[in-house]
């Protein structure tokens, strides 16, 4: 009974600050002039953008913006060394690459490519090899290697 009641007393507590916390923070709004919809006492997102200084809503675009682009630039550069490869295969290597690629199927594929997309680590190296080996067999995983140490 005593440790239930230490528990009610501790939510008890941690209501009591939450509940002071908002009381603070929307006392400091009014402060400010700042309008706060009194019937919801929620902040609706055109409100909280007019609370962040509009300098700082462009960083974040901005740096929003060159997260995208490196992340296409890591695609493009991935997709090139594909190609590129291909380009290398003769017809025979080809179509067992392709058979390959679709016994691990679409959704393997885009798992593997991101994953070289990140860079290739210890843990990523793992990550890949559980993946081919969920529905390759050893010769085949073997095949893809020998591939992958040639090119």
């Amino acid at each position: 009974m005593k440790g239930y009641k230490k528990f009610l007393t501790a939510i008890s507590v941690a209501v009591l600050i939450a509940a002071t916390t908002i009381f603070m923070f929307k006392t400091s709004l009014k402060e400010q002039n700042t309008i706060i919809p009194e019937k919801t006492g929620i902040l609706s997102q055109s409100e909280v953008k007019f609370l962040v200084p509009q300098e700082d809503r462009e960083k974040e675009e901005i740096e929003l913006m060159k997260k995208e682009i490196r992340e296409k630039n890591k695609r493009l550069k991935v997709n090139e060394k594909i190609a590129e490869i291909e380009k290398m295969l003769d017809d025979g290597q080809r179509e067992r690459v392709e058979e390959i690629l679709k016994k691990l199927g679409n959704d393997r594929v885009e798992e593997i490519i991101k994953l070289v997309e990140k860079g290739i680590d210890g843990k990523g190296n793992e990550k890949i090899l559980a993946i081919l080996r969920e529905r390759l067999t050893p010769e085949e995983i073997k095949y893809i290697l020998e591939l992958v140490d040639k090119y």
